[in-house]
């Protein structure tokens, strides 16, 4: 019994707690539709490359040249990589009344 309970703390013990940064956003530059792969600009100028299937809430062949996301990028083999690619809701814009813009 003693080695049972032993081995049920240390499986507890070993898990690690999962920080999730917050989305960040970039503006799609380049998109390969038929090899299923993009890549996204960030303000600071980091290109990161996405998959077909980090896309969520969008059909990748939907996606396109200058389309704002949300991401969040991981450090990949050859670099920064996007983990997931969300589209940006719409915003919509309405004038004040009595505005004159």
């Amino acid at each position: 019994m003693k080695i049972e309970l032993d081995k049920v703390r240390e499986k507890r013990a070993s898990h690690d707690i999962r920080i999730t940064a917050p989305p960040e956003r970039g503006i799609v530059t380049k998109i390969f539709h038929d090899e299923g792969y993009g890549f996204i600009a960030m303000d600071d100028g980091l290109e990161v490359y996405f998959h077909q299937n980090a896309v969520h809430e969008l059909a990748f062949d939907d996606l396109e040249d200058g389309m704002e996301v949300k991401l969040n990028v991981e450090p990949g083999q050859k670099g920064p990589q996007a983990t997931t690619v969300n589209p940006l809701p719409a915003v919509s814009h309405y004038a004040k009344k009595g505005s004159t813009t």
